[in-house]
C-alpha cells in the first residue's frame, strides 16, 4: 500500500484531537467571524481529511476559498484528487522557506494546523511566514504535539537492537518538544512572531490504537522514525514495540497510550 493511501487510513488520533479542538471553540469562532465569508489556509494538511470532514464540515463558519498546503507532494496529489473544487485548492509548499507573496499566499482569515509543528525546526521562520498570511485580527489555530511515551519506546529500540536505523527524537521534532518550559516557549515564541494568545489549551489525553494492525499502520505513517524501514525490519520492530507496550499498559489495555498536546488560538495584532 502507497504511503499516501495508508497515511489517509491511520490518522484517527489526529482527526478526533482536531475535531474536539473545533467543537470546543465553535462559540468562539463563530462570535468571532459571524456570517462573514472567510479565507482559509490549512498548514501541513495532509491528504485533507481533517480539512474536509472537521474543518470545513464542523465548524459552522462560511468560507469562500480554502488552500490545503503540504510538502508532501504524493499527500498534496491525494488532497486534490479526492477534495479539490472551485473553492478549495492544494498546493506544494515548506512552512520554514523563504515565501513569494502570490494570490494564493495572502490575506487570509484564518490558518489552521493540526500536528504539523512538532516537526518544525524553525518556528520563528514558520510563524513570520504564517503572520506574512493572515489579514491584521486574522486567526491562527493549530494542535501541537508536546510528548508521549511512544518516542521513548522507538528511541531505546533503534539505539540498542536496532542500530543500523540509529536515530534521536532530536533528529525529527522540534526543541519544544519534552520540553519542560515548552509552553513557556511557544507562547514566547508566537508573541514575538507578533501574535497575541487568545487560548492556549494544555490536554493530557490518552488514545486506543486498537487492533494491531492499526497500531501498526498508526505508528508507521505517521512518523519519520520508521518509515524509512524494510518490511522485514519493520515487523520485527513492530513485535518488539508491541511487547514493551503491553508490558506498559498496567491496566490490560493494550496499545494504549498517554501524550500530550498543546492547542492554541492566536491572533495576529
Amino acid at each position: 500500500m502507497e504511503f499516501k493511501e495508508s497515511y489517509s487510513k491511520n490518522n484517527n488520533l489526529q482527526f478526533r484531537d482536531a475535531l474536539n479542538f473545533i467543537k470546543r471553540h465553535k462559540k468562539f469562532f463563530n462570535e468571532h467571524f459571524g456570517e462573514k465569508s472567510l479565507k482559509l489556509a490549512d498548514i501541513g494538511t495532509g491528504c485533507g481529511k481533517i480539512l474536509n470532514d472537521a474543518v470545513l464540515n464542523e465548524s459552522g463558519l462560511n468560507f469562500s476559498f480554502v488552500v490545503g498546503i503540504d510538502k508532501s507532494v504524493d499527500l498534496i496529489k491525494k488532497a486534490s484528487e479526492k477534495y479539490k473544487s472551485e473553492k478549495t485548492e492544494f498546493l506544494v509548499r515548506n512552512i520554514e522557506d523563504d515565501w513569494i507573496k502570490d494570490e494564493y499566499l495572502i490575506n487570509f482569515d484564518l490558518i489552521f494546523s493540526n500536528y504539523t509543528f512538532h516537526w518544525i525546526k524553525n518556528h520563528e521562520k514558520a510563524f513570520e511566514n504564517i503572520h506574512q498570511m493572515l489579514n491584521p485580527g486574522g486567526l491562527f489555530c493549530f494542535t501541537f504535539f508536546h510528548s508521549s511515551v511512544i518516542f521513548y519506546i522507538w528511541e531505546t529500540l533503534i539505539n540498542s537492537k536496532y542500530t543500523k536505523d540509529k536515530s534521536f527524537i532530536s533528529d525529527f521534532l522540534s526543541n519544544i518538544c519534552f520540553n519542560e518550559d515548552g509552553e513557556k516557549i511557544l507562547k514566547k515564541t508566537l508573541e514575538k512572531s507578533g501574535f497575541k494568545i487568545i487560548a492556549f489549551d494544555d490536554e493530557r489525553l490518552d488514545f486506543d490504537f486498537g487492533p494491531q494492525e492499526k497500531f501498526d499502520g498508526s505508528l508507521r505513517y505517521s512518523n519519520p522514525f520508521l518509515q524509512k524501514m524494510s518490511d522485514e525490519i519493520l515487523q520485527k520492530f513492530n513485535e518488539d514495540q508491541r511487547m514493551i507496550v503491553k508490558i506498559l499498559n498496567v491496566d490490560g489495555k493494550a496499545f494504549t497510550f498517554p501524550y500530550r498536546i498543546f492547542q492554541v488560538i492566536a491572533q495576529k495584532l
